[in-house]
């Protein structure tokens, strides 16, 4: 009976981290309320660790989630409490491999190796890097705050593209091309 039992529990562990076809990420760390909408599915899921990620998925987290995506370590997606995106796909056969993610809401960090560039869509603008470590936040009335923490991000808007180097950090309006941000709050 006990080794009934110790084989049921192995085997549902196993099918619970089983490979879904078309999956580009798993999620990593999964704190507080998150949850998930799978494509096609008509009701917001609970999320947990090991949880596979196919295109099309929509995350969001409550003010006190937190989730942490991982891309097959070629790059990461952290969403903050309040935070809304879409992992809308992974573009493999393109000369530069892409990850696109759409950004709706809250605070999310971003880190891109050497192998994949990270294009975040939001309502505002697109920020884009590689080899770069930065982070995006939509405020309450849609003004965009981009950060580079590491390396080189590219925030297009309003058809001006600023880099913005290690350190520094951009803002975006509504209407408005990317500026350096002085305000450090």
């Amino acid at each position: 009976m006990l080794v009934t039992a110790v084989l049921v529990a192995t085997l549902a562990a196993l099918l619970e981290r089983r490979s879904v076809a078309g999956a580009v990420a798993r999620i990593q760390v999964a704190q507080g309320s998150a949850e998930a909408l799978a494509p096609g599915s008509p009701a917001w899921q609970a999320v947990a660790n090991g949880l596979p990620i196919v295109p099309g998925t929509r995350l969001r987290t409550d003010e006190r989630g937190y989730l942490l995506l991982d891309f097959g370590g070629q790059a990461a997606v952290e969403l903050q409490p309040g935070a809304e995106v879409v992992v809308e796909r992974i573009d493999r056969a393109a000369e530069t491999p892409t990850l696109q993610v759409r950004q709706h809401a809250g605070t999310v960090g971003y880190r891109a190796g050497d192998a994949l560039e990270i294009e975040v869509l939001t309502p505002l603008a697109m920020a884009t890097a590689r080899e770069a470590t930065f982070s995006t936040a939509i405020g309450p009335s849609y003004q965009l705050r981009v950060v580079s923490l590491a390396g080189k991000t590219v925030v297009l808007a309003q058809g001006v593209a600023v880099a913005v180097d290690s350190g520094e950090r951009v803002v975006v309006e509504p209407g408005q091309p990317p500026r350096p941000d002085r305000n450090p709050s």
